[in-house]
């Protein structure tokens, strides 16, 4: 398949709320192939400790407002020399991503203990077009815990 593929990375933030992890919007010129997202935390290891988080993998359309509160990652190419993505990545915003249309395409639950790796097969991979948003969201309220993150996606057009 045609296109770039990229990687965006959050790692060492204290997760204490529910928010988006992940926002990931196409530039005007794109669109972008969601691949694989992987999450772990580092803090809550004891059995006492053990916790489960309900993830979801939202679609937003339509006139949306960006989530806030989080940052706004590198978007790296995992070959260096391609040039630079279009797409934007936001992560772990408090405030989450409002307006138009929003459709769950998955719900995963994350022993917080074990991690979440996931990679999605090609005939289920979604694809984000470039006036619509992805965002990878924890619907549980968590213990307070380090968290890092890591999404691959292709980019197709707009490089």
């Amino acid at each position: 398949m045609s296109g770039r593929i990229y990687t965006s990375v959050f790692d060492g933030v204290t997760v204490a709320a529910l928010q988006d992890l992940f926002q990931i919007t196409p530039g005007v010129s794109a669109v972008v192939e969601l691949l694989s997202v992987h999450l772990s935390q580092e803090l809550l290891v004891q059995d006492a400790e053990e916790e489960m988080w309900t993830i979801a993998i939202e679609g937003h359309s339509g006139a949306i407002s960006d989530g806030t509160g989080g940052t706004t990652p590198p978007v790296v190419p995992t070959n260096l020399g391609n040039a630079v993505a279009v797409t934007v990545v936001k992560a772990n915003n408090t405030t989450e991503i409002s307006g138009g249309t929003k459709v769950t395409h998955a719900i995963h639950n994350m022993n917080v203990r074990v991690g979440f790796d996931f990679f999605w097969p090609p005939e289920q991979r979604l694809f984000i077009s470039p006036t619509d948003a992805i965002t990878i969201t924890l619907r549980t309220l968590p213990t307070s815990a380090t968290v890092g993150g890591t999404v691959y996606f292709r980019e197709m057009g707009g490089v």
